[in-house]
């Protein structure tokens, strides 16, 4: 299945792709963040819904950060600041729009989107060095993961 670019601004950019920095297996977690993508954006830039889907998550309330090296005050700030909406597919993948800013949510957790919908704004919430979303597919537990992420392609952008 293709996705499309979570948002319209161009050109795209993209700080972290698969498996680079906090892209990686996080074993003390569960979780499996290899194939995830940050995209360079400026606070308040619009986000849309790269698939249609359920809502099932939407946390919007976060409004701190943490850019520091500390593993405990990243993770705290990871855990109780990062804003995301998480999205469930038909074929029962889910993606992931985090770092998002505290803003009034525009979905609600239940409600069905279209593809290309307006589901949320960027930020820099959570263990964020600078404004950008953190996007990412996943399954949820697949052997010992928690989350794994799964390699995807976007039919509007070529990932190098």
């Amino acid at each position: 299945m293709k996705y499309t670019i979570p948002f319209k601004k161009r050109p795209v950019k993209i700080g972290q792709g698969f498996n680079q920095g906090s892209h990686i297996k996080w074993p003390e977690d569960k979780e499996d963040f290899t194939y995830s993508i940050d995209f360079l954006l400026r606070q308040g830039t619009k986000i849309i819904s790269s698939r249609k889907g359920k809502i099932i998550k939407v946390k919007t309330n976060g409004n701190k950060n943490y850019s520091g090296k500390n593993l405990k005050k990243g993770e705290e700030a990871y855990k109780k600041h990062m804003n995301e909406i998480i999205i469930k597919h038909e074929d029962n993948t889910y993606a992931s729009y985090s770092h998002l800013k505290k803003y009034k949510p525009l979905v609600k957790v239940g409600q069905k989107i279209k593809q290309g919908q307006l589901i949320g704004i960027s930020g820099n919430t959570g263990w964020s060095s600078a404004p950008h979303l953190d996007f990412s597919v996943f399954k949820k537990n697949i052997g010992n993961w928690k989350i794994k992420t799964m390699k995807f392609k976007f039919k509007d952008y070529k990932l190098k």
